[in-house]
């Protein structure tokens, strides 16, 4: 796949899978061994470590956002891209009940791709940072 194409693929997963779901694009874009390697969702192959890692977030954030902020790729397998997700905080997450405060977190996911759908995905976001702004951790200083 081109660089271009890897991007492209990348963003629609975010567009149509992480802000979707959009079923079909769901069955076109990820691979039936995909593997999400997203901490706590990393798992067997297949859509359930998708939704491992998926559904614990819009089940907290109902209106939970990610935008691209930026895409690139190696031009061969590889595509990184750097995220922001919002949202306001509607049910539990991480052991921590519902607070209705709106949150920002920034992210980044490198997706290993093979004809044209996603192989393997690793994501971390700032983690800390989203406890911060729920309260759940102390600010800097």
């Amino acid at each position: 796949m081109t660089a271009e194409e890897l991007e492209a693929l990348a963003r629609r997963h975010v567009a149509e899978v992480l802000n979707g779901p959009n079923l079909a694009a769901i069955q076109t874009l990820i691979h039936p061994g995909y593997r999400d390697h997203s901490g706590p969702a990393e798992g067997g192959p297949g859509l359930d470590s998708l939704h491992a890692f998926l559904d614990p977030w819009r089940a907290a954030f109902p209106d939970l956002r990610f935008a691209v902020e930026d895409c690139f790729s190696d031009g061969a397998a590889r595509v990184a891209v750097r995220v922001v997700a919002t949202g306001t905080h509607a049910g539990p997450f991480l052991g921590l009940a519902p607070t209705g405060r709106a949150i920002r977190v920034e992210g980044l996911a490198v997706y290993r791709c093979a004809a044209g759908q996603i192989v393997e995905r690793w994501a971390h976001f700032d983690t800390l940072g989203l406890l911060r702004q729920l309260g759940a951790a102390p600010p800097l200083g």
